[in-house]
């Protein structure tokens, strides 16, 4: 197979197009299934002669007046947790090199400390790599187990190598409370990745959705014929891609195009430590 240039793959056209879980592909194949469905429903609507049998207009307008709320309420919340993870791995980063810069200090001002820094910033180091693969696993129930017990042994090292630094130096004490606020980032992104959105409210905006639109073909078959085929096609890709958008962006940690560099920005916050 030919390799593709990395500057082509990176390129928005073809993230869209040419990759199955990106927004785009997926809500173009849905709405080719709904202008089918529509197609037929229009064939036997005439072939039955059942082209007096309409909806309300007025139903159909309700329905989508609410739907839109829902819809919005939805795509709110998923959106407030892809910022929120972001600015969480951006205090990472900041208290990571709050904490390179103290570390620096105290190794340039006792030389007997540098060994003992080499060892806390190792652990730190492990630590943040533990939280990025965990944010980026598939969530299972034997996964978080593991991921608790080496994450509360880490934290533990990491309290005695503090002590162990040089408890005398006024610098050290700072150390402390960088890794309280590490650790409660990380619980925070934790909390993102565990908690999802009900399932009885997506499930509930996914069958309305699905009724809207099932029942809007008799609704405007009357009125439009043949070209409310393409009516109904339009107006599921602007809904469906909106409820599609909030799927993709409810978890924010990942490999999808629509995901956090998860893995990238944690790699870059080691390096911050590595660098002397």
């Amino acid at each position: 197979m030919m390799n593709i240039d990395k500057e082509i793959k990176s390129n928005t056209f073809y993230q869209l197009v040419a990759n199955p879980h990106v927004y785009l592909r997926n809500l173009l194949e849905r709405t080719c299934y709904i202008g089918v469905f529509t197609l037929l429903v229009y064939i036997i609507v005439n072939l039955l002669n059942l082209e007096t049998y309409t909806f309300p207009a007025t139903m159909h307008s309700l329905i989508g007046f609410i739907i839109g709320l829902l819809l919005v309420f939805r795509n709110n919340s998923a959106y407030e947790r892809w910022w929120d993870g972001r600015k969480l791995i951006s205090t990472l980063a900041a208290e990571t090199s709050l904490i390179n810069g103290r570390l620096n200090v105290i190794s340039r001002s006792n030389y007997y400390s540098r060994k003992h820094v080499v060892i806390f910033k190792k652990e730190l180091i492990e630590l943040l790599m533990l939280n990025g693969a965990y944010l980026i696993s598939r969530k299972s129930r034997s996964i978080s187990e593991i991921f608790n017990k080496e994450q509360d042994k880490i934290i533990e090292n990491l309290f005695t190598s503090i002590n162990e630094i040089d408890p005398t130096n006024h610098t050290t004490s700072g150390l402390n409370t960088s890794i309280n606020n590490i650790i409660n980032s990380t619980a925070q992104l934790g909390r993102i990745k565990n908690t999802p959105i009900p399932v009885a409210y997506v499930y509930h905006i996914k069958i309305s959705v699905l009724i809207y639109l099932v029942t809007l073909p008799f609704g405007i078959f009357h009125d439009l014929g043949l070209f409310a085929v393409p009516i109904v096609m339009l107006l599921y890709y602007i809904i469906a891609g909106v409820e599609i958008i909030s799927s993709e962006i409810e978890n924010p940690f990942g490999s999808d195009p629509n995901d956090l560099p998860t893995e990238e920005l944690f790699m870059s916050i080691i390096k911050t430590i590595e660098n002397e």
